[in-house]
């Protein structure tokens, strides 16, 4: 069975959680699942009880969870012993 948390692919089962917690009924299609398209707002909680589950996960959402926010991303770099990205710094004027 293909499980869907994206709104835009049409599976076997599709759940749109919104802002809604994961519930038993939730849990079990997960548990029966053989793979499982996650949505591109996916939480934590949801990458992690799905990648433990034995489904195939798409997509691997494990860098984007492991190193969070542009300081995950610069860890990232450095791990990888790649040159950090660059960015620009936008200074605000208050006055003449």
């Amino acid at each position: 069975m293909i499980l869907s948390f994206h709104p835009c692919f049409d599976t076997d089962v599709q759940i749109i959680l919104g802002d809604k917690s994961l519930d038993t009924d939730n849990l079990e299609c997960i548990r029966k699942s053989d793979a499982i398209i996650l949505p591109q707002a996916c939480t934590q909680d949801l990458y992690e009880i799905c990648a433990t589950s034995n489904a195939h996960v798409f997509p691997n959402y494990e860098a984007r969870i492991k190193y969070p926010g542009k300081i995950g991303q610069s860890l990232l770099f450095e791990g990888l012993d790649l040159p950090p990205s660059r960015d620009t710094s936008l200074a605000v004027h208050s006055g003449p």
